[in-house]
């Protein structure tokens, strides 16, 4: 199984059974290219740091590794805590983290058999399927956006692990890029330029509560040849999910 599909063969298995496939925390979604939408922004600007290095990606390490059971549903899964506790001993059997990696997040995934005859959907039945524990990157304390360098350990039934993956980008500093001002950030967010990713959907609406910079990886096994800085927009949309948006950062 190739982990740039997985989740769209959740959706797929999903459907499939009449069912629909629910993660506990809402996943952040990223906007494409030229879609604009109304932005508010709730929170402070950071001041502009000036200068910021960028790097020249020297190779990719990936690995994945998928149990033939991992979309069936269990008859029950371990608690977050315990998943976690796991995970972590998976990984330090399996050469540690990188020394940049921090753990992201832990949610449990069910398929849940929903009932709309009545008009409101109401739930019938879950499935408890996997618990999934996520490690992600920073960079100089900056964050790292984007669905590659991502460590992601799922866990079915009695702690088994039935799926790993990893993609983590080696990285060589080879200058300093010049940054935009957050302000002149906003006004590319505003305008739509925000940077091309297929997952996730746009919105009417949102409302930014934090903005910072970091550096954006590309989809894990494609070509990427640099990191270079990206300012960062976080908040949710008009449903109350949670939303990420990025606009390039470097000055022109």
């Amino acid at each position: 199984m190739n982990y740039k599909y997985f989740g769209v063969m959740l959706l797929v298995v999903a459907a499939m059974a009449g069912l629909i496939f629910v993660a506990t925390d809402d996943n952040d979604s990223v906007a494409s290219l030229g879609q604009t939408e109304d932005i508010i922004i709730n929170t402070q600007i950071p001041a502009t740091t000036g200068q910021l290095p960028f790097y020249k990606v020297l190779y990719e390490e990936l690995e994945e590794k998928s149990s033939p059971d991992i979309m069936d549903t269990k008859d029950s899964i371990l608690s977050e805590k315990e998943s976690l506790e796991i995970a972590s001993q998976f990984i330090q059997k399996h050469g540690g983290l990188p020394e940049d990696a921090y753990f992201y997040g832990v949610e449990s995934l069910y398929l849940k058999q929903i009932n709309k005859s009545s008009g409101e959907p109401v739930v019938e039945a879950e499935y408890p399927v996997m618990t999934e524990v996520t490690y992600k990157r920073n960079i100089n304390g900056m964050p790292v956006v984007g669905p590659g360098d991502t460590i992601t350990i799922s866990l079915g039934e009695n702690g088994e692990i039935t799926y790993f993956s990893k993609s983590w980008r080696m990285l060589e500093e080879i200058g300093t890029m010049e940054v935009i001002s957050g302000e002149e950030a906003i006004e590319k967010l505003k305008a739509g330029q925000i940077m091309r990713n297929p997952v996730g959907e746009t919105s009417p609406a949102v409302e930014i509560h934090k903005i910072e910079l970091g550096y954006f990886s590309a989809t894990p096994d494609s070509e990427q040849e640099y990191y270079e800085p990206v300012w960062i927009f976080r908040g949710v949309n008009r449903n109350g999910d949670n939303v990420t948006r990025i606009v390039g950062g470097v000055a022109k």
